[in-house]
């Protein structure tokens, strides 16, 4: 779930917030130090909440810019 800063107090209101579920996969390799992740995927199944299409448009979550990894 991802809430707007303005949601602290209402955050019901389907434009303060959006939420997405999927999967996570991920690839492990072995190293002398141990396992280490050498990949990590989100694949996104379901979205509800206003706010999305605004982080969308806007190209903000929560007024900073998007991680360029988040998927």
């Amino acid at each position: 779930m991802h809430l707007w800063p303005e949601a602290q107090g209402n955050a019901n209101s389907p434009d303060k917030y959006f939420l997405a579920g999927g999967v996570i996969t991920a690839g492990f390799v072995r190293t002398i130090e141990g396992w280490r992740i050498s990949e990590l995927k989100n694949r996104v199944v379901w979205r509800a909440g206003a706010g999305f299409e605004r982080m969308l448009e806007t190209g903000q979550v929560g007024g900073t810019r998007p991680s360029p990894h988040s998927g």
